[in-house]
């Protein structure tokens, strides 16, 4: 036996902290070095078995396993080796390249403690050997099918090292972004676009200290001038000990939506510029109009004090009548206006059932005269963001509607009710009056000046301006009715029950 295999043996049996530090680590292997001669090192065995030798052709020393180790990783060791000698503190654990018999590779771990004498002089050191080999050969075959996969992932995704070196990147990658290399992976990030600024290498610095970045719209100027827009997330991957070993992007080329929403954006600005000419035009011809109405009323007047008898004339009698339903026309031209002017008032949330209450106190009178119950059914507490002067003009024109084409021949009745669906608040106001054809009318029971019962106070606007007001504030009406059996109007909100 081997003195060093000796010693270490009774090393273990009078120290119970070596037996617990070699205990404490699956091995693949033991050594002990004298550093008083350190070309005397006890192998054990498995570590030359490991490396597909016969121990018993290897000798303990040294320079045996020496001739084996890559050079530039037998330095590291040294020095390693050296710091931890010197501070006990800096553990000795580090992953070194051997040859095995048959000219392959191994990487084994090593790791070891100082043992010191009496004095505090540091005279051996303990160290075990792990083979990493499976570990490795794992993370390689898990490495190359995440290489597999980005490869051919129909989207941008490149996945790059600490020194952002690309490990891979997607064939998209490349087509996205005109990528003249035939195979990139190997570059630097910085090479392959040198115009990438300090702002995106904050944030591969940021990453790789383990944030992540995300971007949904961001502008990338290329060498040549061409714009790119792009929209991307940066994330750090990690390796199997926990550290951060790269990054990996997704992105995607927004030029064109972008693009898109441009001349969007552009036609809208366009239509908004052509709705407030329009709506200018509407005040201007409207205010001409009244104006012209006013002065033909006035002489009308003057001529009947003048010439009372010619207004039993025929024509002067169609002008006055012609000039009177000017007249009326005029207030609805100026209501369908303010339609559009009040599009951009922010919506207040009001208390639907208080509100609806409002508009039938308002109508009470007219309800009262003409016999009809107006029953307020909407559930205490719900609350809805509208516009209150839309709101209100919608419940004053639906109500005072089932009061107007109400059946004098039943027990005529106006119900406002509620109910939930979904993510929507349903409105219905129901009455059972004389109903009207909603089949064969129903390509006009919205439209302007469209009325359905010959009434002479009816104008056909009202519910014109309800639909426009209900749709103005993201709703939808719907109107079902038949003659003789009553008419259901239901309006439909978006809706969010709030805390």
């Amino acid at each position: 036996m081997h003195y060093l295999e000796r010693e270490l043996n009774e090393l273990i049996q009078k120290d119970s902290s070596v037996f617990r530090f070699i205990q404490s680590f699956a091995l693949d292997g033991v050594w002990y070095l004298n550093l008083q001669n350190p070309e005397d090192e006890y192998m054990d065995a498995r570590f030359w078995q490991l490396l597909g030798f016969n121990p018993e052709d290897k000798e303990h020393r040294s320079s045996e396993w020496q001739s084996l180790i890559f050079p530039e990783d037998l330095e590291i060791a040294k020095e390693d080796l050296a710091k931890h000698i010197q501070d006990p503190t800096h553990p000795h654990d580090l992953v070194v390249r051997y040859y095995t018999a048959t000219s392959e590779v191994k990487q084994i771990r090593a790791r070891g403690i100082a043992i010191r004498d009496e004095n505090g002089v540091p005279i051996r050191v303990l160290g075990v050997h792990q083979d990493l080999s499976p570990v490795v050969k794992l993370e390689n075959e898990s490495r190359e099918n995440i290489m597999i996969f980005i490869e051919e992932a129909p989207t941008s995704i490149a996945m790059f090292d600490s020194d952002m070196r690309y490990l891979a990147a997607s064939k998209q990658w490349y087509t996205d972004y005109h990528i003249p290399f035939e195979n990139i992976v190997g570059m630097s990030h910085y090479d392959v676009f040198p115009e990438i600024g300090e702002v995106w290498k904050q944030d591969h610095r940021d990453v790789l200290n383990g944030a992540t970045v995300k971007m949904d719209e961001d502008l990338f100027i290329r060498e040549d001038g061409s714009r790119q827009w792009l929209s991307y997330e940066l994330k750090p991957w990690r390796k199997k000990n926990g550290e951060i070993g790269g990054i990996i992007m997704f992105t995607a080329d927004i030029s064109h939506l972008k693009k898109t929403s441009d001349k969007l954006e552009m036609a809208l600005e366009k239509s908004d510029k052509q709705n407030d000419r329009l709506q200018n035009f509407a005040h201007i011809v409207s205010h001409n109009l009244r104006s012209h109405s006013g002065n033909i009323s006035m002489l009308l007047e003057l001529l009947e004090a003048d010439y009372p008898e010619l207004m039993k004339n025929e024509y002067v009698q169609m002008i006055s009548k012609a000039n009177e339903n000017l007249s009326t026309t005029l207030p609805h031209l100026n209501e369908v206006t303010q339609i559009n002017r009040l599009l951009g008032q922010t919506l207040t949330r009001v208390n639907l059932r208080d509100f609806t209450q409002k508009a039938i106190n308002t109508l009470a009178g007219e309800a009262n005269v003409h016999g009809v119950s107006i029953e307020n059914n909407i559930e205490k507490g719900i609350e809805v963001d509208v516009v209150p002067a839309y709101l209100d003009s919608i419940l004053l024109n639906l109500i005072s509607n089932g009061i107007k084409y109400r059946d004098d021949e039943k027990e005529s009745f106006v119900r406002i009710n509620n109910s939930l669906e979904g993510n929507s608040l349903i409105l219905t106001v129901e009455d059972n009056g004389i109903g009207l054809d909603a089949v064969r009318h129903q390509h006009k029971l919205f439209g302007l000046y469209k009325t359905f019962h010959g009434n002479s106070d009816a104008t056909g606007v009202g519910l014109f301006m309800t639909k426009n007001q209900v749709e103005a504030m993201d709703g939808s009406i719907e109107l079902t009715s038949e003659l003789g059996m009553g008419t259901i109007i239901s309006i439909r909100w978006p809706y969010e029950q709030k805390d």
